[in-house]
């Protein structure tokens, strides 16, 4: 499970094809945290940015490709 929050305008998604449709949808343009457990049950937050057009990029590492396949593996389910 990922909650996307920016200042009160949490969203909970249970898969990463939600997430990444959500992050397109209702926060293009803006700067978001996804949050997640791993399976440790450590909390994990993830810093990204979403362009107008809907692309996800890490906020503070730029020249890294989104991977969502990578927060899939790490989160716990």
């Amino acid at each position: 499970m990922f909650l996307i929050k920016n200042f009160g305008k949490n969203i909970q998604c249970g898969s990463g094809p939600e997430l990444v449709a959500k992050l397109a949808e209702l926060y293009s343009g803006m700067s978001v945290s996804i949050q997640f457990k791993l399976r440790s049950g450590m909390k994990h937050i993830e810093y990204v940015d979403v362009s107008n057009a809907g692309a996800i990029s890490y906020t503070y590492e730029k020249d890294k490709p989104f991977d969502m396949g990578k927060l899939e593996k790490i989160a716990t389910a």
